[in-house]
């Protein structure tokens, strides 16, 4: 997994100080973000339990593709809109991340 500490520190030593995570003090990760949404969309599909598991590669990578295939373009609309509305909020606030109550998940479904 990319958040255990064993990753976290490997990620932190070669981006030196830029790691964008939920679990690192150097930048931190919107918690909203359109790629958070999608790979969350994703791996609440691909592992619908905590007990899937594919018996090789192949098997894991047709079930992403498979997963990708569902997101629809109400969806993509979405997502787009929420960063969009992200950027806007981010220029006046000139620049600065802001994870306030104003700031809701947005539904993608």
């Amino acid at each position: 997994m990319h958040t255990t500490e064993g990753a976290l520190s490997l990620l932190d030593t070669r981006f030196q100080g830029g790691l964008i995570s939920r679990f690192s003090a150097d930048i931190e990760y919107p918690s909203h973000s359109c790629d958070f949404w999608f790979w969350n969309h994703l791996k609440s599909r691909v592992y619908p339990t905590h007990k899937t598991v594919y018996k090789s590669d192949k098997h894991l990578y047709d079930a992403v593709m498979s997963a990708a295939l569902t997101i629809t373009l109400s969806q993509i609309q979405k997502a787009i809109n929420n960063i969009q509305s992200r950027l806007v909020k981010c220029k006046a606030a000139d620049g600065k991340v802001s994870n306030t109550s104003s700031q809701r998940k947005i539904n993608m479904k």
